[in-house]
């Protein structure tokens, strides 16, 4: 746990597989406010998409389009995105094509990067709700999580900063 898994690093060398278990309840606004509760966070959009090439090994421009098109959903400006918790796994030819992606889709704006996964490896189908939890407690306490085990970030990232777990924001 010390050195992998190094999510984005140069010397990164594949995922840790995890265990964990993590809900999320999803509630319509109708509903939220009936029973007078106050929102942790807002779902805004949600894209899936499958090129057909490989379910596991994505193509930097087919995820540049999912993030693109999920961006659009959610009705929100690029400039608007302070964060992206990344999937960041710590394989090779993964985490490339995902920082190309996000090079491609946030082109020259700013905004920073982090991976929980190098924090506790890729609980597989439970990661999707663990880091959502996890983006809640980090949005209500100001602070992101740098991403464990990264000591030497992609280059040719434009103005994208991955934030390494030594950092705080």
């Amino acid at each position: 746990p010390e050195e992998i898994p190094g999510p984005f690093d140069e010397k990164r060398d594949g995922i840790v597989v995890s265990e964990g278990a993590g809900i999320v309840i999803l509630e319509t606004e109708e509903h939220l406010t009936k029973r007078k509760g106050n929102p942790l966070a807002e779902f805004c959009s949600g894209v899936y998409r499958c090129s057909g090439n490989h379910m596991t090994q994505p193509k930097s421009g087919d995820m540049a389009a999912t993030m693109s098109k999920a961006i659009e959903l959610a009705g929100i400006n690029i400039s608007n995105i302070d964060y992206i918790n990344a999937h960041g796994t710590g394989t090779i030819k993964g985490d490339q094509e995902e920082s190309e992606a996000i090079s491609k889709t946030f082109k020259n704006q700013e905004t920073t990067v982090s991976s929980l996964k190098g924090h506790f490896g890729h609980s597989l189908a439970a990661c999707g709700a663990i880091e959502v939890i996890s983006i809640i407690q980090m949005i209500k306490r100001g602070k992101i999580i740098g991403t464990r085990n990264l000591q030497s970030p992609p280059r040719n990232r434009g103005k994208v900063n991955y934030l390494q777990k030594q950092e705080h924001k």
